[in-house]
């Protein structure tokens, strides 16, 4: 939170410096109210298998290997 501590008080935006900043490449940063998480772009997934992770805790987003899907690649 920003503000003066006792009239004033509003959400920090973390997400406002870019995803890659905060997250890691090929993420994006979801703000919330007095916090924020991060997602894998599309064709990315995490490390750790969560859906939402938060920065620092050593999930990175890893290309998706579309042939490992079945069917996808024309087997």
């Amino acid at each position: 939170f920003v503000g003066n501590g006792r009239t004033f008080c509003q959400d920090k935006d973390e997400c406002q410096i870019g995803a890659n900043k905060i997250c890691g490449l090929h993420t994006t940063c979801h703000n919330t109210y007095g916090s924020y998480y991060c997602t894998c772009l599309s064709g990315y997934s995490p490390s750790n298998s969560m859906n939402v992770f938060i920065p620092n805790d050593g999930t990175h987003c890893q290309d998706v290997n579309e042939c490992m899907i079945t069917g996808l690649c024309g087997e």
